[in-house]
């Protein structure tokens, strides 16, 4: 049988076997050394690897994010974690203007090999500038990847793969994700970006969703199923790219009769 570990211990050990097989990879973070570790995601992580490859950050975070951009360009394989999604605000200018277009700038001569994590989803005292989902903003700019995994199982496999990757990946974590469930292996292995998972099959209507709305459609279908109703539920997974196929094939299959052409 598969362990079950949380979905925080499923990031923890994604970026600790990232940093063991590879030196290049390092994080840095307002928080990542603290004693909470952003939710648990990076704790321990200071005392195995050192200061020098995991570092606590200012408040400066268009600078910050600045500087682990500018360390892609010398070899490195920086995981920058900003705790809100709204602190990213701050740093657009980099992440718009430098991160997403050095590739194409430069004659894909090379990447930008940066994982920018991000926390979404309200929680308990949350103003509104702590407390916002807008990671359609990151999914409309070109050269960006951008991965929202709803399970302990792919925000592992996901988080390999966006840390191997040769592009700045956006990685978006629902705060009330951190705590679930759910079976991991204890191996390193990824999962593809750009590619849709059905979660649950149906054949009377499709549900679509991202991070924490994939639980709540599946509690959805459950009660759909109450009345006779077999909903289809279909996780995302990364909003860029977006795997259209599976999600369109999945509307065709379940469009009414006399809606299909």
């Amino acid at each position: 049988m598969t362990r079950e570990i949380r979905y925080s211990e499923a990031i923890l050990e994604a970026t600790d076997q990232c940093m063991e097989q590879d030196p290049r990879v390092y994080v840095i973070g307002l928080g990542v050394t603290d004693p909470k570790g952003i939710f648990g995601t990076t704790l321990g992580l200071e005392a195995k690897y050192g200061a020098k490859r995991v570092m606590d950050m200012p408040a400066s975070e268009n600078a910050m994010t600045g500087v682990a951009i500018g360390s892609t360009l010398v070899g490195l394989h920086p995981i920058i974690t900003h705790q809100r999604v709204d602190f990213a605000l701050l740093t657009l200018d980099q992440i718009i203007n430098n991160a997403s277009k050095w590739h194409y700038m430069f004659g894909a001569s090379g990447g930008v090999p940066l994982v920018i994590r991000l926390i979404i989803g309200r929680g308990w005292g949350q103003g509104p500038q702590h407390s916002q989902s807008i990671q359609a903003l990151f999914g409309h700019i070109p050269g960006l990847k951008v991965i929202m995994p709803a399970t302990p199982h792919d925000a592992k496999g996901l988080f390999v793969a966006a840390v191997e990757d040769d592009n700045p990946v956006i990685f978006f974590e629902h705060r009330w994700l951190h705590n679930i469930h759910g079976p991991v292996p204890e191996e390193l292995y990824r999962e593809p970006i750009g590619r849709a998972r059905v979660m649950k099959e149906g054949k009377d209507v499709t549900i679509v969703a991202t991070s924490h709305m994939v639980l709540e459609s599946t509690h959805a279908s459950e009660a759909l199923a109450r009345d006779g109703i077999e909903a289809e539920v279909v996780d995302v997974r990364t909003i860029k790219p977006l795997d259209t196929a599976c999600i369109l094939g999945s509307v065709e299959k379940n469009r009414a009769p006399d809606c299909r052409r």
